[in-house]
């Protein structure tokens, strides 16, 4: 009963906290109505233009490059958390895992389909360019969607390394 009883309580909490996070801000929020606020935003694109604009592929690109690497934590958490009881083939079948993304990674990353802005992180690299020189070269308006891409994805192995050493320190 007793597990019904934190459920019930964890929901009416959630509901609670979603419905004040939803509403205070109406009252709160100082509100000066202008023309610009008024109008029309979507994506930054010009709301004024003809409706069926052509849109970009790197949108739809980035968005499927994320759902896949994304979802590789999702079927590497399940093994990370029964490492103790699978064998070195569970664990080196995860490694290859690991390794076909890794290369479909460098694949996407050399064929050019991560570049984004004015200064590619590929080509900062061959041409043997210091990070800070780089780093100093970026504009920020411009934002590399491979820094971003290369930035989640070294997050992405730190956490699953600290999954695996977290369920290895439960596992004892």
């Amino acid at each position: 009963m007793s597990e019904y009883l934190a459920i019930a309580i964890f929901i009416c909490v959630s509901i609670i906290l979603s419905l004040a996070l939803g509403v205070l801000p109406m009252f709160l929020a100082i509100s000066k109505p202008d023309s610009e606020k008024l109008s029309t935003y979507e994506c930054g694109f010009n709301p004024l233009s003809r409706a069926r604009k052509n849109f970009d592929i790197k949108f739809y690109l980035v968005s499927i490059l994320f759902m896949i690497f994304d979802l590789e934590i999702a079927f590497l958490f399940p093994c990370a958390i029964s490492l103790s009881k699978i064998s070195y083939c569970g664990f080196w079948s995860m490694m290859i895992f690991l390794a076909i993304l890794t290369v479909g990674f460098i694949h996407e990353w050399c064929k050019g389909a991560l570049e984004w802005g004015l200064c590619s992180f590929r080509t900062c690299i061959v041409s043997r360019v210091s990070c800070f020189t780089w780093l100093n070269k970026i504009d920020i308006r411009s934002t590399s969607a491979t820094a971003l891409a290369i930035v989640i994805t070294i997050l992405e192995i730190i956490l699953f390394i600290f999954s695996i050493k977290l369920t290895l320190h439960f596992a004892k």
